[in-house]
């Protein structure tokens, strides 16, 4: 799926830049910020493997993960932001990684209310 896809590439944009990092901010501000990209990667990859909407366990275990994604990509945002404060970071830098959490947010909205929709046209 598209929001795994995006992911994935997020966490990979996010290794990349933290490892530039100044050394002694890398393991304080750039962890905390490899963490929240790998969460939504992980939250991304669970709520794939849970598929099946028709069987209401899967369907709990697939909504909690998109949210929880969703979710993270607002922590995600702070901890960027919090990062520039301290040290700066390149401006385009910023750019490029808020247009990959922008992208992966409206996705999982989707797939949510995709979800919500299909779900609801079976339980009726």
């Amino acid at each position: 799926m598209e929001y795994v896809d995006n992911a994935y590439k997020l966490q990979i944009f996010t290794l990349r830049r933290t490892a530039h990092f100044p050394k002694r901010y890398q393991r304080r501000i750039g962890n905390d910020i490899e963490e929240s990209a790998s969460l939504i990667h992980a939250c991304a990859v669970r709520a794939e493997e849970s598929k099946d909407i028709f069987d209401e366990e899967q369907f709990s275990i697939r909504r909690t993960n998109l949210r929880k994604a969703f979710n993270e990509c607002a922590v995600l945002v702070a901890r960027i932001k919090v990062a520039d404060d301290v040290f700066g970071i390149p401006y385009n830098y910023i750019e490029e990684w808020m247009e990959y959490i922008d992208k992966e947010q409206k996705v999982l909205i989707g797939v949510i209310r995709s979800d919500n929709r299909r779900r609801s046209r079976v339980t009726g």
